[in-house]
């Protein structure tokens, strides 16, 4: 969106960029990006891959249990856990959501990747993971 009589649109208005096509919020110039698929293998799984010197803020997900038995599920970098341990049965889940950027409710380390941490007992979990990439203050 073009300034229109040198006004810039406000803090934390959406738009989308021309170039991408992907949503972007004036003010913090972040492009909002979601991941979304399933794994299966037990142990970490990585699901937003890591960005050198970048930290990964994560405003929202979603986690659902497949159709099989039950599974233990988190978030993490390796180092940290930036969710509860959620055990599902079948087809149970979780969304955490409406956190509004530049807001997030957890960024992993600077220069680490996030991954989703199932049991041994896996079934699989799908998920969408919702995030921007920011300096790694």
């Amino acid at each position: 969106t073009a300034l229109i009589s040198g006004i810039a649109p406000s803090v934390g208005m959406q738009a989308f960029s021309t170039i991408t096509g992907l949503p972007v919020y004036y003010g913090i110039a972040k492009t909002l990006r979601t991941t979304a698929s399933a794994v299966t293998a037990s142990g970490n799984n990585t699901v937003v891959t890591a960005i050198p010197g970048k930290r990964i803020k994560v405003y929202g997900y979603e986690l659902q249990a497949s159709a099989g038995a039950g599974v233990s599920c988190k978030l993490t970098d390796l180092v940290n856990d930036y969710s509860p341990t959620y055990i599902f049965s079948a087809r149970e889940g979780v969304v955490v959501g409406g956190m509004p950027p530049p807001a997030f409710y957890f960024g992993t380390l600077s220069g680490s990747a996030l991954s989703l941490w199932l049991s041994n007992n896996a079934s699989g979990v799908q998920y969408a993971i919702h995030y921007f990439d920011d300096d790694g203050a």
